[in-house]
């Protein structure tokens, strides 16, 4: 009997772990200055490091000479200086646990929830940050360190000691362990720490929070590329500074992001918030970025696409299985492939929905279907979002301006003249 009690709650535990609901928090790559590497695991093949690709848990970066990176996570940002690696060994909804190799990092940390932790490893010392503030650990590949605590409070343990940094304070850890630590006044601040200063002032002064929450990765970079509008039916949208004919996820690149799968990494500097959350809209002929309501914890999503001609599926990526895509458009929903719940399906759409509406396919009036750009080859399991939605789950309409723009994959014919099928063409005069 015990045996089985056992197996029963072995096989339940596992079944919580492989059903459980990804994060809602990622980390966003939002600057790079140099040669910058990336891993996906310990042990992974390193390649170059872009902007805009989602970091979560296991993912390395590695700095070369005179290379600088800046990661941000929701609110907190991590800032990386020449010659150093660093490993995300946890990053979800709760903790942030950054491993530190070698190097020198830099932690703003401006919100912290009464059960989030976040923690930076070094090579004699686990620092945990119990404070909002700014923070810088550096670590000598001798085995040296140093913690300074310019705002806020760090609770350092190693060894057999336990002690605190407080604010405008510096603790030495020696090679030889945390047991030998000394207590001194901060230093003055150096170039690396007037950089981070003044890109924390930048990231304070952003415009675009008054708009979408300051837990939504990459917003602040809206203000430099594009404008904001207030629009009745619609509420604050954001249009970017683009070129003519310009076309949501047209320029950019599909690559594989556990747990979520294919994921969207666009090219444009402001390319990450309006890719994976919100959703886009084509006014009066116009592409504009559609926030919605401000939530205190944007969840993100891989993609909030729609499909043409085919899905992702095992072992293609998403550009070889459909014909275009298309950008979701206010009130019509995401439908994760991967598993879900029902809490966080509603959460990813910011929407009170019952269950998942499954319907005949429609396209929205502000559609726009993309052509295929490139794709980076990944592991197996390739879902995407599903594309089958209700008209009426949307409630009452704005008005849009234009009809549905539809662009042909390069190569390929969507249907003679580029025209959709009826059933997928402008229906506003039909409701």
């Amino acid at each position: 009997m015990k045996s089985v009690l056992l197996s029963a709650l072995g096989v339940a535990a596992l079944a919580a772990f492989v059903w459980a609901d990804p994060p809602a928090r990622v980390g966003r790559l939002s600057d790079i200055d140099g040669n910058v590497s990336f891993a996906a695991a310990v042990g992974s093949a390193w390649q170059k490091a872009v902007v805009n690709y989602p970091l979560t848990e296991g993912n390395q970066l590695s700095t070369a000479d005179g290379a600088r990176a800046e990661i941000q996570i929701g609110s907190d940002t991590v800032r990386l200086d020449s010659d150093t690696l660093a490993t995300f060994e946890a990053l979800d909804d709760q903790t942030v646990q950054l491993r530190l190799d070698k190097g020198r990092a830099s932690v703003t940390l401006q919100r912290l929830g009464p059960s989030q932790t976040f923690q930076i490893v070094t090579q004699t010392a686990n620092i945990s940050l119990s404070a909002p503030g700014r923070y810088r650990v550096d670590q000598a590949e001798s085995g040296a360190s140093t913690i300074i605590t310019r705002r806020g409070q760090a609770q350092v343990t190693g060894g057999q000691t336990a002690f605190q940094v407080g604010p405008g304070q510096a603790a030495d850890i020696p090679a030889s362990g945390a047991d030998g630590y000394q207590i001194s006044s901060a230093p003055a601040l150096d170039s690396w720490d007037q950089w981070v200063a003044e890109r924390d002032s930048r990231e304070n002064a952003s415009v675009s929070t008054r708009y979408v929450s300051s837990e939504m990765d990459g917003a602040e970079d809206l203000d430099q590329y594009g404008r904001w509008e207030v629009v009745a039916g619609y509420g604050p949208v954001w249009f970017p500074t683009v070129a003519a004919g310009w076309v949501p996820y047209t320029f950019g690149s599909w690559v594989w992001v556990n747990p979520w799968g294919w994921t969207w990494v666009d090219n444009e500097p402001w390319g990450f918030a309006p890719f994976h959350y919100g959703r886009w809209a084509l006014i009066t002929g116009t592409w504009c970025w559609v926030p919605g309501p401000i939530v205190a914890r944007p969840v993100f999503a891989p993609a909030l696409v729609r499909w043409v001609g085919g899905r992702p599926w095992w072992g293609h990526p998403p550009d070889r299985v459909s014909i275009a895509r298309a950008p979701l458009g206010p009130r019509e929903v995401f439908h994760p492939l991967y598993h879900a719940s029902t809490t966080y399906y509603r959460a990813v759409n910011g929407i009170a929905v019952a269950r998942r509406p499954y319907t005949p396919l429609w396209f929205a009036p502000h559609a726009a279907f993309a052509p295929r750009p490139s794709y980076a080859s990944s592991p197996l399991w390739a879902p995407g979002p599903r594309i089958y939605r209700p008209p009426s789950a949307y409630g009452p309409r704005p008005a849009y301006g234009g009809n549905a723009q539809v662009i042909r994959t390069p190569g390929r014919r969507i249907w003679p003249d580029g025209q959709l099928p009826l059933l997928w063409q402008d229906r506003r005069e039909r409701h």
